[in-house]
């Protein structure tokens, strides 16, 4: 089982990890938290099987050394439309 959660200043093997997998109990059992960074936002993926965690961290971080993360929320941007100068609303 690889669960790669770094220290605050510890030197681990992988030196930047793109994707962190934290073990936690729960009334409903053990679950298995993947974080990981988009966009500078950090997000967070619960899996309640060890394996299911470790393979959704190595999807993550293989997408992300071969450019191929897509922001979910890209699509979420909004425009404000300003008018142009000189112009009269309605026209």
């Amino acid at each position: 089982m690889r669960l790669a959660i770094p220290t605050a200043g510890a030197l681990t093997e992988r030196s930047e990890l793109m994707a962190t997998i934290a073990r936690r109990d729960t009334a409903d059992g053990r679950r298995y938290d993947v974080r990981w960074r988009l966009n500078g936002e950090q997000r967070k993926r619960t899996f309640r099987l060890a394996r299911d965690a470790e393979n959704f961290q190595a999807e993550v971080e293989s997408d992300e050394t071969a450019g191929l993360v897509i922001d979910p929320r890209g699509g979420e941007t909004l425009f404000v439309l300003t008018p142009r100068r000189g112009s009269t609303p309605g026209s």
